[in-house]
């Protein structure tokens, strides 16, 4: 062969290596620039989240002071199952403001979910008697009290006997009446 034939097969095998090379290095290259690109992208996006979070953090903290308020009264609201002594009393002075007789009737029970309600609770059998007019005002005491409890049954009786109060002579109504209550 011709000197020349081999020097130019020699130059184009090192131009082909040459561009290997370099497509090589280039592939690699732009291999690790997308690489580090998603990487800032991911990071942009953490820190967007982080400064989101951030943000809602400080205005949870903001409007905090605002709801504890609310927070406070619901906590006031519920009733310790435990130890239902406040509800108890609350009964207790309604009924004599009422003019009603009160007797409360215990059964220990758990507190527990019923349904969709949101707070456990429990149950609370009261009986008590007076005139129609003291009974409704003490059923309407009950139903907007400070504390969260439904009434779920309502039974009342006319009873024989009869109170004169202002020269007006009322017969005795006697109630049972079931409580839900909701605890804490």
């Amino acid at each position: 062969m011709n000197i020349k034939i081999k020097n130019f097969i020699i130059a184009i095998i090192f131009i082909v290596i040459y561009l290997a090379v370099i497509l090589f290095f280039v592939w690699s290259l732009i291999k690790d620039i997308k690489n580090e690109s998603l990487n800032l992208v991911m990071q942009k996006n953490e820190e967007f989240s982080f400064k989101e979070q951030m943000f809602f953090l400080e205005k949870f903290n903001q409007e905090k002071v605002a709801y504890q308020e609310i927070f406070l009264k619901y906590e006031e609201a519920l009733i310790d199952s435990k130890n239902p002594i406040i509800l108890i009393k609350f009964l207790e002075n309604t009924a004599k403001e009422s003019n009603v007789t009160l007797d409360i009737l215990l059964t220990p029970s758990l507190a527990q979910k019923i349904g969709t309600d949101i707070w456990p609770s429990i149950s609370m059998q009261i009986k008590f008697s007076g005139s129609f007019q003291n009974t409704l005002k003490f059923i309407n005491k009950l139903e907007n009290s400070p504390y969260f409890l439904s009434i779920e049954s309502l039974k009342m009786n006319k009873s024989e006997e009869k109170v004169k109060v202002k020269n007006i002579t009322s017969i005795i109504i006697k109630t049972d009446c079931l409580l839900k209550i909701f605890t804490k």
